[in-house]
């Protein structure tokens, strides 16, 4: 049954994303909806996808998202059927719980054209086996990591090609900004419908903003910040300058250091990306100032707003190639990182000290630099070691010790990653 929600400006671009959704669902032949969004859409399709994944869903369809890691066009068709088969057995525990018992069971691979078919057929399967399952089981594919997007978009080609049970459907997000499903859609226009959503979500935002009563320093405030965000996306910096200053004085009246903090730093990061080092600098020192005031005064959140400056103006100093003052501001934020025990900015600022002295091939400022990384990275929980940047500081800090005499710890390092990341852990390593 539907849940009754109150309405505001994103519940109502929620239910227009249903409806585009319905309207997909009944297109003759449709298999596969392209979701083509713009960058501030794609929360909203994510949104989409986890309501109608929850018991609120609008839709009688059951939405699975597979994040599954795309390898290469041979295995992923049975790496999708082996999460789904774990999804299965995960809800299986939870339903008998509850006093509901599902027949299905999962068996031999089924023989199948693609190897997109051994989860589509073992979808459908299932569906016919569940009362659970009221109409379509749909697919959202989503590879949490892409070792080859161009092979992901011709597994997919293939898997149009070779079609899927009547009560299966795939999904998939694409962007205006870099859309790699174009080809896919032109061969298959019958099944592959593309949604341009056009959500209007700078209005959005506005509308969310402005929502209250419009005397109210904080209603008064997030309009002028909303309006900063979209005049920076617009890099319009007259309005950028113009909404900034409205919005510090808000800030400033009544002494919110933080909100404060928060302005000068957007702003820094918009004339940082424009190439205006100079400007940046300034901004994040404003940041920095504010910031350490409220922090050393007890407010926490301006602690990490303290780090964050700091950081802004580590960034400026390796563009403008300044690697010994980039060095001394990023070590001067891992400490304060510590201090706050925020590790995963320490891991950062620390490996960022040592790429600053690694520049100037000060190797062993470089060595231990890289050292305090890894001492930072190895207190994060070990679940998440392997998708940080520690791969990066283990290498790095593999070359520091050769190169600083200091081989033996080097070899330590080598093992430690093998240990952490797995055999294979240069292979996580871009250059």
């Amino acid at each position: 049954m539907a849940a009754i929600h109150q309405q505001n400006a994103i519940t109502r671009r929620l239910d227009r994303l249903v409806e585009m959704w319905e309207a997909f669902r009944e297109e003759s032949g449709a298999l596969l909806c392209r979701w083509l969004v713009a960058a501030d859409e794609y929360s909203m399709v994510e949104a989409f996808y986890e309501r109608e994944a929850s018991e609120g869903g609008l839709t009688p369809d059951v939405f699975l998202r597979f994040d599954t890691p795309f390898k290469d066009m041979h295995s992923y068709g049975g790496a999708l059927r082996q999460a789904f088969i774990g999804m299965v057995e995960e809800d299986r525990e939870l339903l008998q719980e509850e006093g509901i018992d599902l027949a299905w069971q999962a068996g031999a691979a089924p023989q199948a054209q693609h190897n997109s078919q051994l989860l589509s057929l073992e979808m459908a399967a299932f569906a016919r086996q569940n009362p659970l399952v009221e109409d379509l089981m749909v697919a959202y594919l989503s590879p949490g990591t892409n070792e080859d997007v161009y092979a992901w978009v011709e597994w997919l080609m293939d898997a149009v090609a070779a079609g899927a049970p009547p009560n299966v459907r795939w999904m998939v997000v694409d962007t205006l900004a870099h859309p790699i499903f174009d080809q896919l859609a032109e061969l298959y226009p019958q099944k592959v419908k593309t949604i341009r959503p056009e959500l209007d979500m700078p209005a959005a935002m506005r509308e969310l903003a402005a929502a209250g009563n419009p005397a109210e320093p904080g209603v008064q405030y997030r309009m002028a910040f909303v309006a900063l965000t979209q005049a920076v996306g617009k890099q319009n910096w007259t309005a950028i300058e113009q909404h900034a200053k409205e919005a510090l004085h808000i800030a400033r009246e009544n002494q919110w250091p933080h909100l404060m903090s928060s302005i000068h730093i957007t702003v820094g990061n918009a004339e940082m990306s424009a190439g205006k080092n100079e400007e940046a600098l300034m901004s994040y020192r404003k940041a920095e100032a504010v910031s350490e005031q409220a922090w050393k005064a007890g407010d926490a959140v301006c602690g990490k707003l303290l780090v964050q400056a700091l950081f802004g103006q580590g960034a400026v100093y390796i563009a403008q190639q300044q690697h010994e003052q980039a060095a001394k501001i990023y070590a001067k934020t891992g400490q304060l990182a510590e201090e706050i025990k925020d590790l995963h900015y320490a891991m950062e600022a620390w490996r960022m000290a040592g790429y600053a002295h690694e520049w100037d091939k000060w190797w062993d400022d470089a060595r231990q630099a890289y050292e305090k990384a890894l001492a930072a990275g190895m207190q994060l929980d070990e679940s998440m070691r392997p998708h940080t940047t520690l791969p990066y500081i283990g290498d790095a800090l593999i070359r520091a010790c050769l190169k600083s005499g200091h081989s033996p710890r080097a070899t330590e390092v080598e093992h430690l990653m093998q240990q952490e990341i797995g055999d294979d852990w240069q292979k996580k390593l871009t250059r």
